[in-house]
């Protein structure tokens, strides 16, 4: 599975349970629940699936939104501003890339 579909998961899965999460919370989630270790990971969790954090990738996701540091929550379309150079990134993965258990995580494209 791919890494920044594992993040959106773990997030939409964390934020049931308490409004706010750690990064490494959703790591730990991430090693725990997938059993997936991958190098990768962390980047993805501090960085290219964070929609403020610096555009220093040539992808992002727009799945979390950093409240301050070391405070995470999942991102709000409508609630929380795109900066221009994250417009036309997505805010969930594709339906094909999430497994069927997860699909009630998806709005409606």
């Amino acid at each position: 599975m791919k890494i920044h579909v594992e993040v959106f998961m773990a997030s939409r899965i964390l934020c049931q349970r308490k409004p706010s999460f750690s990064p490494n919370e959703i790591i730990n989630f991430i090693h725990t629940h997938f059993n997936d270790e991958r190098h990768g990971i962390p980047t993805n969790v501090g960085a290219a699936c964070v929609v403020n954090a610096p555009m220093n990738h040539p992808y992002c996701y727009n799945y979390l939104w950093r409240i301050n540091q070391g405070e995470y929550r999942t991102f709000q379309p409508g609630r929380d501003t795109l900066s221009p150079e994250k417009r036309g990134f997505r805010h969930q993965p594709q339906k094909q890339d999430v497994p069927e258990k997860y699909h009630h995580f998806l709005r409606m494209e």
